[in-house]
């Protein structure tokens, strides 16, 4: 049974990086593809709430949604926008200025940037293990081929 997990775990690690490797790419094109990123925000995050619509009508539980007060309705359409429209408008946009290398670097450090945001205004504390981690991966790029790619510019 162990084997079968380690099997399935590792699956699910190869799948994961599978798409985010590929998402930065695809999601250029389609960005281009449609020349207004805060267009192609709308039209995924309608996509994806007409997909959760569709599973809560099969599953049958509309009705619980008519039991919601105003106060919870708000607080979904905050944490809709707050954690799924805004920051994807801001990445679209500067996917649309930038390479997608560019791009899936930057988006692959933001445990970085959490990390130095959280310090002033969580009051978290960095351990030197942490430090020595973030290290690591940075020296793994130096490893499988550096930064060649990565320019600074608008995006």
């Amino acid at each position: 049974m162990r084997n079968q997990s380690l099997r399935f775990a590792t699956f699910l690690a190869l799948t994961t990086a599978l798409i985010s490797g590929t998402s930065n790419f695809l999601t250029k094109i389609a960005v281009m593809a449609l020349k207004d990123p805060v267009l192609y925000t709308t039209l995924k995050n309608s996509i994806v709430a007409l997909l959760l619509i569709g599973i809560v009508i099969l599953a049958r539980r509309a009705g619980e949604i008519r039991w919601l007060s105003g106060a919870q309705w708000t607080r979904l359409v905050l944490i809709g926008a707050i954690g799924g429209s805004i920051p994807f408008a801001l990445y679209f946009t500067g996917l649309a200025q930038t390479t997608a290398i560019n791009a899936g670097l930057i988006h692959k450090t933001l445990f970085v940037w959490v990390m130095i945001l959280a310090i002033p205004f969580l009051k978290e504390r960095v351990s030197a293990w942490q430090l020595v981690g973030i290290a690591m991966i940075f020296a793994a790029n130096f490893f499988i081929g550096g930064f060649k790619g990565f320019r600074f510019n608008a995006g």
